[in-house]
């Protein structure tokens, strides 16, 4: 076989071998590709219904006229009970010193 036929026929196995390895490394691609669309899809699938609830808590509450007075009125509330409590904590300790100051004065006397 002469120097000129083998060229053509390397050239020919060359190229069939650059095209096999060209249609291997596409699949892949692609194969890669798609895994990561179903991974996204999973993660997209799993994830909004949380970020939606928690979008609808804090920020479509805030706009809602109901809402706005319902925070208000809890507000208001809450407010209330912690003044009464404080009050009631104030009386208590204002009568246990009286307790203990008239104990201990009657001790002395």
């Amino acid at each position: 076989m002469k120097l000129g036929e083998r060229f053509p026929r390397n050239t020919q196995a060359i190229n069939e071998y650059q095209e096999h390895t060209l249609r291997g490394s596409k699949e892949i691609a692609d194969s890669y590709l798609g895994s990561q669309k179903e991974i996204i899809q999973s993660f997209h699938s799993t994830w909004v219904p949380h970020i939606e609830n928690i979008y609808d808590a804090f920020w479509n509450s805030c706009a809602s006229p109901r809402s706005a007075a319902e925070i208000y009125a809890r507000t208001v509330s809450n407010f209330a009970d912690n003044v009464v409590a404080t009050s009631r904590i104030a009386n208590n300790t204002m009568f246990a010193n009286r307790c203990i100051q008239s104990i201990c004065s009657a001790g002395e006397g």
